[in-house]
């Protein structure tokens, strides 16, 4: 299956790190990528080198002059129901609409004896910029990705056939999308990650992980973490943080040391959003 990775910029912190500065790199290398900037982001976007393929959001922070200059990019919402972080991920969600109708419409042209109604790519919607500058914005940048993975549940019944459903107890593997669409945010110090359900996750042993969630009535029985989440209540955002992937033997070993998987099983979809620290 082909893969092609959507990139959406915000107008936060510009990324200085190793991995979301490569993820931006192969985007714009159009073998795979597309970028989508944030209104005044194209700015920063263009100042080390970068341009966006399309440009969205109310357009109050992009000068007149950059305006003129991208106006063939620019798809302008002046709703004030979303920040512009979000009318990028809409947008994103419009784009895969399009092209999956397009591929969807070549592939019964070809073989018209087997429509296929499943996507035909792979696709990862992953966000930079979204932290830093300002920590009210941090925030809600943050916390939307757990609603964008509810997007993507809507966005799946609606238009494609749907393979799982977000109360289904079996266990996934990190790879948790229903319909081969996944959404992340990439920081300078990790990775933010959306679940509604029971998942299962790999990493090394030792590595590091948190865990935030927006509902006092869940609960998760967890397994390979150093310290369980079996008793914890889930009524402050610190409660599941700064937990670590244990190894099989169950003493702690230095970061990178083996390989180590967690099972995560909520007793009722909830909207459950991890940190993976580099």
């Amino acid at each position: 299956m082909k893969r092609k990775n959507i990139i959406i910029v915000c107008d936060g912190d510009f990324p200085t790190a190793k991995l979301p500065l490569k993820v931006l790199r192969d985007a714009a290398g159009k073998c795979n990528g597309i970028i989508i900037a944030c209104d005044g982001t194209a700015v920063n976007l263009a100042k080390r080198g970068f341009t966006p393929d399309y440009i969205v959001g109310d357009m109050d922070t992009l000068s007149a002059s950059y305006q003129k200059k991208y106006r063939p990019l620019i798809h302008k919402n002046t709703s004030q129901e979303n920040n512009d972080q979000t009318k990028a991920f809409e947008f994103a969600l419009k784009l895969i609409k399009e092209a999956e109708k397009a591929a969807t419409a070549k592939s019964v042209a070809s073989k018209p004896e087997t429509p296929n109604n499943s996507l035909q790519t792979q696709y990862k919607i992953v966000i930079l910029g979204a932290t830093g500058k300002r920590e009210d914005h941090t925030l809600g940048n943050i916390s939307l990705l757990a609603d964008y993975e509810e997007m993507l549940m809507q966005f799946g019944k609606k238009e494609f056939t749907r393979k799982a459903s977000a109360g289904n107890t079996k266990l996934a593997i990190q790879e948790h999308d229903s319909y081969n669409i996944t959404v992340e945010i990439i920081t300078d110090y990790g990775i933010f990650t959306p679940y509604l359900d029971s998942f299962k996750i790999s990493a090394h042993s030792g590595e590091q992980i948190s865990f935030f969630a927006f509902d006092p009535t869940l609960h998760i029985k967890s397994k390979g973490l150093m310290y369980p989440l079996d008793n914890v209540k889930f009524d402050m955002w610190w409660k599941a943080t700064l937990n670590e992937f244990a190894p099989s033997n169950g003493s702690r070993v230095t970061a990178g040391n083996g390989k180590a998987t967690a099972e995560l099983k909520f007793n009722h979809p909830a909207k459950v959003l991890v940190f993976r620290k580099f």
